[in-house]
């Protein structure tokens, strides 16, 4: 008999976009939600196709854009902490490109527990997916499931019932349910494997005499410094890319943001476990680009630049890009970015407008992001902006001071979002006191509507921005930009094929019944990605 493996963890369940955006289009042709979606994909031959869809549809064979191509953060992090504490553990990458190899370590026989993450999942379809898949083949592995999605369930509604009804409807054995969970993790692989109960391990709801029941919450503080990622133990699925995380948590505390309400208090890596990290990954040989998931990634400031330094000292092979606070720019910090090898940052402005930025407490004035911007176009990294519409306090024209922003400092990328009322944000808790009614994408606030919103966004996407190039994010967003890079497409190429994508979201919103685009889009498309089929 094989040997026992203590944890098989199965990682991102992408729905079939067809299958989501129908759902979606259910919810009503004109649903903020709707057309929300519609800015992310484009008709072609009767079909909704994302970037993601159209590349793979026109790239050779050896070149498909997949998720599986970038090793998941959670697996790698989780794992490590595993193999660190004397249990065994493996993992599918990707589940929808992975099934055949996940049916054959199912009927295997010889998996302990499984562990489902939930990093990027809003609905509980995809978890209840690969739990009806599991239990098809594998009825003895008892199934963990962890991650915000779970954490979600009860930090917003502070009851334990969501957390029973999602434990009755996956038929899973445990759920974690604090913001880490690694360490109860561990505790409930162990309880299984010495068939011990998990009464009195906390962050757990699970089955106690047939019925669901939960655990005290506690926190958990699993320092980053003792428990980097080991990259040697996946030496052999690391490609090109690779997710690096460096802190937990966030130092910031915007209203819109429920992020640190979370996570808790920031906690930083040192400098000294992040090098010791880097060194692995540049061992293995093959990594092109480190992509670091942080939202803080560059406070505290001389944190970040004792990090430049470090970078710039190494002369590493792979280049990075990051999400960053760019209101800590100056020319010194800019320049040693460049020279340490930054190829791209993710910018989470959200507004150009101050009322609106003191309105989201974002402790930042218009004329730091201008600085910014400006210091970071005067480089070769590419630079993103994103952006909320509809927040509290916004009106047509605070809108057109965001418009006037990205014409006038022009990104090379920029997304504009319909602000999302999410019920485990701070302002939620307010909303009585600026009139909120609503949640999620349907709201309305004294000055603005999310179908006004809606209005205003296809007319900016159709007629406003002049040059930066709209980035749309379901199936593809800001970080793989760099994996096309890194595939062998040059900038102005990837530049080239989403401006000729854009035309067709555009088309789509002035022709809201037809089915299809025209041909001379489809053939600028194809002529920028088949320059690296050659």
């Amino acid at each position: 008999m094989n040997m026992m493996t203590d944890c098989l963890f199965i990682g991102h369940n992408e729905m079939d976009f067809t299958q989501y955006s129908n759902v979606v289009y259910d919810l009503g042709k004109d649903s903020p939600a709707y057309r929300d979606l519609r800015l992310n994909f484009i008709w072609h031959e009767q079909k909704r196709h994302t970037v993601t869809d159209i590349f793979n549809r026109y790239s050779n064979e050896s070149m498909q854009f997949k998720i599986g191509d970038v090793l998941s953060t959670a697996i790698s992090y989780l794992g490590t902490y595993l193999h660190r504490r004397g249990l065994t553990f493996d993992y599918i990458n990707d589940f929808q490109a992975e099934k055949e190899e996940l049916k054959n370590k199912l009927l295997a026989g010889n998996i302990r527990t499984i562990g489902i993450t939930t990093t990027l999942y809003t609905v509980p379809t995809p978890i209840l997916e690969i739990c009806r898949f599991i239990r098809q083949y594998n009825k003895e592995a008892r199934i963990i499931i962890g991650g915000p999605f779970v954490l979600n369930l009860h930090f917003i509604s502070q009851d334990v019932k969501p957390l029973h009804n999602l434990l009755r409807s996956s038929k899973a054995d445990a759920l974690l349910t604090n913001p880490q969970g690694e360490a109860a993790l561990v505790r409930v692989i162990q309880a299984f494997k010495n068939y011990e109960s998990l009464d009195g391990i906390p962050n757990v709801t699970y089955w106690k005499n047939g019925v669901p029941a939960t655990n005290k919450f506690e926190p958990e503080d699993n320092k980053l410094d003792e428990n980097t990622v080991d990259w040697g133990l996946f030496g052999d699925r690391i490609g090109k890319f690779a997710g690096v995380r460096t802190c937990i948590s966030c130092a910031f505390d915007c209203y819109f943001c429920g992020f640190n309400q979370r996570a808790g208090r920031l906690r930083t890596a040192s400098l000294e476990a992040i090098e010791r990290e880097l060194d692995t990954l540049e061992s293995i040989g093959t990594v092109k680009t480190v992509n670091f998931v942080d939202g803080t990634f560059n406070y505290p400031h001389d944190h970040f630049k004792d990090f430049l330094k470090m970078m710039t000292r190494k002369k590493y092979s792979f280049k990075w890009n990051s999400y960053l606070r760019c209101q800590f720019m100056d020319e010194e910090t800019v320049k040693m970015m460049e020279e340490s090898g930054c190829e791209g940052v993710y910018l989470g402005i959200e507004s150009a407008n101050q009322k609106v930025l003191n309105n989201m407490r974002k402790g930042v004035s218009l004329d730091q992001y201008k600085k910014g911007v400006s210091l970071l176009k005067k480089t070769g990294i590419i630079v993103h902006a994103n952006f909320i519409l509809g927040y509290v306090g916004e009106t047509k024209e605070t809108m057109k001071d965001t418009v006037n922003f990205i014409n006038d400092y022009a990104p090379d990328f920029y997304r504009m979002q319909m602000w999302y009322l999410d019920a485990g944000t701070p302002i939620y808790k307010d909303r009585e006191k600026y009139n909120i009614k609503g949640s999620n994408f349907m709201w309305s606030h004294d000055t603005m509507t999310s179908s006004e919103v809606c209005d205003y966004l296809d007319d900016i996407i159709l007629n406003q921005i002049k040059s930066s190039i709209w980035l749309p994010v379901h199936n593809f967003n800001f970080h793989n930009l760099f994996r096309l890079i890194h595939m062998g497409m040059d900038v102005e190429d990837v530049k080239g094929f989403l401006r000729a994508f854009n035309e067709g979201i555009k088309e789509g919103i002035k022709y809201p019944g037809s089915t299809g685009i025209s041909s001379e889009i489809i053939e600028e498309m194809k002529k920028h990605i088949t320059k690296i089929n050659r």
